[in-house]
């Protein structure tokens, strides 16, 4: 997206604690003292590719969604909710307005979190998130609405919704309230089911996720990676060549495989796991050194800076919050440009076991152009993937938005929930 997420996190916090605070409503009764109190549990049942080929129907709490009540059916654009928060990290929700005992209330749930990332229908110049409404009519004292599924059809939007906190808890403490240190938060926003054949991300803001790569919390987190570089990068994009195709496994070329190796890495972190795995539910195991069969060796194979990156973070530079920074301050050509041009600004090793790292992977060796004379390692050079048609980051106009869509729930989602 192009435009600023609202005012600051202080003004936006105080905008939404006034929405869960005493407000009294034109169309209640003067009569009306009580309070009127909705509750329950969010949840969502979408295949979990994760789980395997056979994917499983899976039910989940849909964490960190925004909700909003109101006394009307069907809202208008500027009609204010009696109150609006989000789920907490168990998918609960609890909504109480003042003043409105024996009402019909609405609860309205939205497939956003907070002002920080939202699932689009369709792509335009108006934001407009899923969205389905439940009906409490003539609530009096507190009513358990219990478990509140999200409707089948619009499953996978709340499944990427929820998918997206992984990525949002691991965020440097630098990034405060934001994806990044700024003061005016930029959202981001995707947009499912894609029409495209396959999921991809554009330089105007966008993630477009096919209908099945909503089952898969790494496909979704792949695509949110390249978001997060293009935050962190300023909206500026490396010059990337020969990336279409690209495969995990096989050299493509060094520009290209450092954008899609992040991007990787981005998803194996955010998870916690070495794999990929793909809306099918097939997954390959991303660990790699010199002698695994069927990679090509050196730092065009996006697999081999994918785990470099993984291991470079989990290892000596004890997270990834100076990658990060350093993708504040430039943007890396390719790998071997971050690793001995980059690193040094923000001391992070070139040297000893960050050494050894890359070249356990061969990211310390130069790939031929792929396209040319990709170099095999035996005969077993199978793609893992991503699909032929796959355009990885697409160059795209930034757009103009005509916002309508107006956000109520304005502070931080709520943190990580203690195992």
């Amino acid at each position: 997206m192009t435009r600023s997420g609202g005012g600051t996190w202080r003004a936006a916090f105080v905008a939404a604690t006034a929405l869960t605070t005493v407000i009294v409503w034109p169309g209640i009764a003067a009569a009306q003292r009580e309070p009127a109190c909705l509750s329950g549990n969010l949840s969502y049942t979408r295949p979990d590719a994760e789980a395997g080929t056979e994917l499983p129907e899976v039910t989940s709490p849909a964490r960190n969604a925004n909700w909003a009540l109101y006394d009307t059916p069907r809202p208008g654009l500027f009609d204010r909710p009696l109150a609006a928060d989000m789920t907490d990290g168990g998918g609960n929700f609890h909504a109480c307005a003042e003043h409105a005992a024996g009402a019909d209330l609405y609860l309205m749930f939205i497939a956003e979190s907070s002002g920080l990332w939202q699932v689009l229908p369709q792509a335009g110049d108006t934001e407009a998130p899923y969205t389905f409404t439940v009906a409490a009519p003539a609530v009096t004292g507190s009513r358990d609405l219990g478990a509140v599924a999200v409707p089948d059809e619009m499953a996978g939007a709340w499944k990427v919704l929820d998918s997206v906190n992984l990525l949002w808890w691991q965020r440097p403490a630098a990034a405060g309230d934001c994806w990044l240190p700024e003061s005016h938060c930029t959202p981001m926003s995707f947009v499912w089911p894609a029409q495209s054949g396959s999921s991809y991300f554009t330089t105007a803001g966008f993630v477009y996720l096919t209908q099945d790569d909503a089952n898969t919390r790494h496909v979704t987190l792949h695509e949110a990676g390249h978001n997060l570089q293009w935050l962190w990068q300023h909206r500026r994009w490396a010059d990337v060549t020969n990336c279409s195709p690209h495969y995990i496994n096989l050299a493509s070329s060094p520009s290209c495989a450092f954008t899609e190796g992040f991007a990787d890495a981005v998803a194996m972190h955010a998870v916690g796991d070495y794999r990929f795995v793909w809306g099918s539910g097939f997954s390959a195991d991303l660990t790699n050194d010199a002698n695994t069969r069927g990679w090509d060796l050196g730092d065009a194979v996006e697999g081999r800076v994918a785990t470099s990156l993984i291991d470079l973070w989990n290892g000596p530079d004890h997270g990834w919050d100076a990658t990060l920074r350093i993708l504040g301050k430039t943007v890396p050509a390719d790998f071997h440009d971050y690793f001995y041009n980059d690193r040094p600004s923000e001391n992070l090793g070139t040297t000893g076991e960050a050494a050894d790292i890359i070249h356990e992977h061969t990211a310390d060796q130069a790939s031929p152009n792929a396209a040319a004379a990709p170099q095999p390692i035996d005969d077993l050079r199978i793609p893992l993937g991503p699909p032929d048609n796959d355009p990885g980051v697409k160059q795209e106009p930034e757009h103009r938005w005509k916002t309508t869509h107006i956000r109520w729930t304005l502070r931080p989602p709520n943190p990580r929930p203690v195992d």
